[in-house]
């Protein structure tokens, strides 16, 4: 594992780069698009094992920080999703040049992967994208967090002043900027040509229980599930 910088739109964004740990690698690098927000925080001990396990499988691997969060440059209240879609872009293009690979597979989670489906559908060199539990809905997105902060506070100090605000400006400890807001709420996943199937698991999504709101996310069924899925189409 490699803590590395690149660029992206002339801003320095922080990736941890995870070296195929098999000899030869396999075909497609992958490329792990994060969630936003505090989902990023409950779900970053996750993708760090699913990293490892693809890498231990033979698979370059790059974990991101999009601009303005984790330890990448920039100020969140500056960014919105099209600087995130162009992150990504970056995040291939530099897993490409450092692992030699031609070919690169998407692995999204949340916003993260509405985002990968956007970013990949412009490129050819992209061989799958695996989306999970994505954000259909950018506006419902934002609707169901500030849901999850009302329900958060109750009975905390603060929850009078968030009940009373015109419009939000922080979610359950991250800013969002009416920049930000504008351009999450015009997401929409959408359906690409090629075809889409659906896999369930044992493990349950908890992303709208505010006692949850701040633990870590236990997926040790999804996670090995989607190795399974990329080494199945890596084959």
């Amino acid at each position: 594992m490699l803590p590395i910088y690149f660029e992206s739109s002339g801003a320095r964004l922080f990736g941890m780069y995870h070296t195929a740990a098999r000899s030869p690698a396999r075909r497609s690098a992958v490329v792990i698009c994060a969630p936003f927000g505090h989902e990023y925080i409950r779900a970053h001990r996750s993708l760090r094992q699913l990293a490892a396990a693809l890498s231990d499988r033979g698979h370059h691997v790059l974990r991101f920080d999009y601009f303005g969060c984790g330890d990448s440059s920039g100020d969140v209240a500056d960014a919105d999703v099209g600087q995130w879609l162009g992150d990504i872009t970056a995040a291939i293009d530099e897993l490409k040049a450092i692992a030699r690979a031609s070919r690169v597979c998407l692995v999204g989670l949340r916003l993260g992967a509405t985002l990968a489906a956007e970013a990949a559908s412009g490129r050819d060199d992209v061989d799958a994208v695996f989306l999970w539990d994505p954000v259909a809905d950018g506006a419902a997105f934002i609707s169901q967090l500030e849901d999850l902060q009302r329900r958060w506070l109750r009975g905390r100090p603060g929850s009078h002043a968030f009940a009373r605000a015109a419009e939000v400006t922080e979610l359950i400890g991250f800013a969002l900027s009416p920049r930000m807001r504008r351009s999450i709420a015009s997401l929409q996943l959408r359906a690409g040509a090629a075809p889409v199937r659906h896999v369930a698991t044992d493990d349950q999504a908890d992303w709208t229980v505010a006692a949850q709101a701040h633990a870590a996310l236990l997926a040790p069924h999804m996670i090995q599930r989607m190795v399974t899925l990329v080494e199945e189409h890596a084959a």
